[in-house]
């Protein structure tokens, strides 16, 4: 009853067993011979690569490997895998066949592919955030470095009182906005690291 990919293959790699949720999980059939199978039926290459490179030789040298591979199924589809394979010895210590047990993780892999997709719309984000505050800073600052200047000048030729007044109001709100303005793109670059 187990629900994994369970099979053997013997030393050369054809393939001796599949259990029941292996033959289905592949679309191996039920009644199917699987003498007349290798392993590269139901591996992309990719993965027979690592099998045959990293996973047989660890697997002989210390008697199990794991690692992620991908099983293929009749119709072509891939399906990511954590794998286990066993090597088995006779009494004389020579290899008498392999076995593995392949549990799907395509749910995980689905869930890393989408927090790899959402840290590069993230990244994006706050790229055009940081591109849209330094432009708005730059597009408000300039002007108001104009507004601030000519109110001062109007402020050392003013004498009503009165206009006096408005006219610090309008200088000293414009410094304000200034300052908050490159606080706001300050902040910006030190989130980007810029700063």
């Amino acid at each position: 009853n187990a629900t994994d990919f369970i099979g053997t293959a013997d030393a050369k790699g054809n393939i001796v067993f599949v259990n029941r949720a292996g033959r289905l999980l592949t679309g191996i059939g039920l009644d199917e011979d699987t003498r007349e199978l290798s392993l590269r039926d139901l591996h992309p290459s990719e993965s027979l690569e690592t099998i045959f490179s990293i996973g047989v030789p660890e697997a002989t040298r210390a008697g199990h490997w794991t690692g992620e591979t991908e099983l293929i199924d009749r119709k072509g589809h891939r399906i990511p895998v954590s794998q286990l394979i066993t090597s088995h010895r006779d009494e004389n210590g020579q290899l008498r066949y392999l076995s593995t047990i392949c549990r799907v993780i395509a749910e995980q892999k689905g869930v890393q592919s989408r927090l790899e997709e959402l840290i590069r719309e993230t990244n994006s984000a706050n790229q055009a955030k940081t591109t849209f505050l330094a432009n708005i800073s730059h597009d408000v600052c300039t002007p108001m470095t104009s507004v601030i200047g000519l109110t001062e000048l109007l402020l050392e030729e003013t004498q009503d009182s009165e206009h006096l007044e408005m006219l610090k109001t309008i200088r000293d709100n414009g410094r304000y906005v200034t300052t908050l303005l490159n606080d706001l793109l300050d902040l910006s670059k030190v989130e980007s690291g810029k700063l």
